[in-house]
């Protein structure tokens, strides 16, 4: 898949997104956010320096399933969070800004893990930029404001979304949805999303795409939303377990 950014843009991209999380967490903290129900902006910030612990572990981690079941338990022994909402978000920072010291330190090409198996670096650092964005747009919504997405970011987003629910697919074998085209106006990008014959095409923004891969919004398109919805349904099941 070719990105239009860099690996360190994606992860000056990543920074700005942890930054935006972190001060609407200590602004709103207790705020819903209906992309995420039952959670508020503390949750979200919460999940997102508990996955940035995990990204890092994958950056880090040779490319045995041995190296990364033990870093998995590492990670989930590391969590200790306060009761107070300052406490809270100052140990997100801690996590957040320990996965950013990691990702400056490697490089992309180096040997990593990802979640279905060996991967350079870049993709873990890819897709901490994406997973981190798409958190962004959650509380960015919740708060009445659209979260800031420049135009090759919006590109790749849409690049790596359609390319993580390819992996998802092939997670789950045969049983995948409909083959779709996906066309973004915007950005000017066309994908094949699947392995057959195209049933359909569902145009959009490449946010308002990415969006629905990752199900968060619907769609004003011109082809049929609900094949798009049906990718972004997929369960994520990695053979790393």
């Amino acid at each position: 898949m070719d990105y239009r950014r860099s690996s360190p843009e994606h992860i000056e991209w990543t920074s700005r997104n942890f930054n935006f999380l972190v001060d609407a967490a200590a602004s709103n903290g207790s705020i819903d956010v209906p992309a995420c129900p039952g959670w508020t902006c503390l949750d979200v910030l919460e999940h997102t320096a508990k996955g940035a612990g995990v990204w890092a572990a994958f950056l880090e981690a040779d490319q045995s399933h041995d190296a990364i079941d033990v870093l998995m338990t590492e990670v989930g022994n590391a969590q200790a969070w306060g009761a107070e909402l300052g406490d809270l978000v100052a140990a997100a920072r801690i996590r957040l800004d320990a996965f950013l010291d990691t990702a400056r330190s490697v490089d992309p090409s180096k040997p990593a893990l990802f979640w279905n198996g060996p991967a350079a670096a870049e993709v873990m650092l890819c897709h901490s930029a994406t997973e981190s964005w798409i958190h962004v747009a959650d509380v960015a919504g919740a708060l009445g404001s659209e979260a800031p997405l420049l135009e090759e970011e919006a590109a790749d987003l849409l690049a790596w979304s359609v390319m993580f629910r390819t992996l998802a697919a092939a997670w789950r074998g045969d049983d995948h949805p409909a083959t779709l085209t996906i066309e973004a106006t915007d950005t000017k990008q066309t994908f094949v999303l699947g392995d057959e014959r195209p049933a359909a095409t569902v145009s959009g923004t490449a946010r308002e795409l990415s969006l629905s891969l990752w199900g968060r919004t619907h769609v004003s398109s011109a082809g049929d939303y609900e094949k798009l919805a049906a990718w972004a349904d997929l369960a994520m099941i990695s053979p790393l377990g």
